[in-house]
């Protein structure tokens, strides 16, 4: 019998983890079953009742929550493609960072994503890298799976590794499937052609996908856009995470070098460091949330992603995107203009990470 690299790896997790439990023998009658027995039914090892019936949507099945509004046959504006993969999202989504990463705030997290869903915001985004994101949005979501694209990242380069930390992710996030499954953080040339190579975490990726595990895969960088065009010299994505500000077009500028290239290839586009961490707001940066968000939804993107720290930031965040008219060209470019003489200050993630 063949086994996939995946499947391998699952049996190994499922040695130290079910054994007590019984899951391992569940899982190898049905590996070992054959393929053709009148009663086999592919069931995801693990995983409890709800979990196990949870069914990834084929592309372009739209969620129960885009169906009410076709149902009302006039979608709300804040409602955006994600890029060609039948989708749609919120204008604002909710990243994995705030106090849904702090393990000591995990009622605060919990209530969080919750108040998100309730708000109608159906896109989140995490990694395993912040804190105990991926669990507490797993918690969050575990009877609430349907209404959200969920999408999480490998930091790592490699295909072996890709596979563990996504079956990690599955896992942590109490979900048979990912969304958006992504390569997290892609720096320069160099480590790009390392996530390319034959044993590199792009085959990793195409694996999931053609194994109908993870719907959409991507790209992030925050450094230099050099590095994510030229993993698109090579492999084909359906969306990429980038850093979008009026800062952030003074230096290394995604917008200025990338966006439009990924726009005309209709990849899904999510923006982050709307606001640099804080460092374009108030007293530091003389932007209030509302221009920030307004200067990055005016923009060609399918969603903004930022993490909160409270419920107030939440609906406030939601309310803006909601009533959110775009800025005219003049509009930015004057935005972009008062942002120059902080820029070195906003763009720290480009030097620093």
């Amino acid at each position: 019998m063949d086994f996939s690299r995946r499947d391998i790896l699952k049996m190994g997790a499922l040695v130290i983890v079910w054994l007590g439990l019984g899951g391992l023998g569940r899982y190898l009658v049905k590996k070992l079953r054959p393929n053709d027995a009148p009663d086999a039914q592919p069931e995801e090892p693990g995983l409890g009742e709800d979990e196990q019936e949870q069914q990834p949507p084929s592309k372009g099945e739209p969620s129960p929550r885009q169906e009410q509004y076709e149902e009302e046959e006039e979608l709300p504006t804040w409602l955006r493609p994600l890029g060609t993969t039948g989708a749609m999202v919120s204008l604002f989504g909710l990243g994995g960072g705030g106090i849904v990463a702090h393990a000591h705030r995990k009622d605060e997290a919990l209530q969080l994503i919750r108040r998100a869903l309730d708000l109608g915001v159906n896109f989140i985004d995490t990694a395993p890298t912040y804190g105990s994101s991926e669990q507490h949005i797993g918690e969050a979501l575990h009877d609430r799976r349907s209404e959200v694209i969920l999408a999480t990242k490998t930091l790592d380069r490699s295909y072996d590794e890709t596979m563990r930390l996504f079956e990690r992710s599955l896992e942590n996030l109490r979900t048979s499937y990912i969304d958006l499954y992504q390569i997290h953080g892609l720096r320069d040339e160099e480590d790009a052609r390392e996530a390319i190579r034959p044993g590199g975490a792009v085959r990793a990726l195409r694996e999931l996908k053609e194994e109908g595990v993870v719907r959409f895969v991507g790209i992030t960088g925050h450094r230099h856009p050099t590095a994510l065009r030229y993993v698109l010299q090579h492999e084909d994505f359906d969306c990429v995470l980038i850093p979008l500000n009026p800062a952030e077009v003074h230096f290394q500028s995604f917008k200025g070098q990338f966006l439009d290239d990924v726009s005309a290839r209709g990849m899904g586009i999510v923006a982050m460091k709307v606001a640099a961490y804080g460092r374009l707001l108030g007293d530091t940066g003389g932007f209030p949330m509302q221009q920030l968000l307004q200067y990055v939804c005016s923009l060609p993107i399918s969603t903004a992603i930022l993490g909160l720290s409270s419920v107030e930031e939440l609906e406030e965040n939601v309310r803006l995107c909601r009533n959110f008219t775009p800025y005219s060209m003049e509009e930015m470019a004057n935005l972009e203009q008062l942002a120059k003489d902080i820029q070195e200050t906003a763009n720290f993630f480009k030097t620093e990470w």
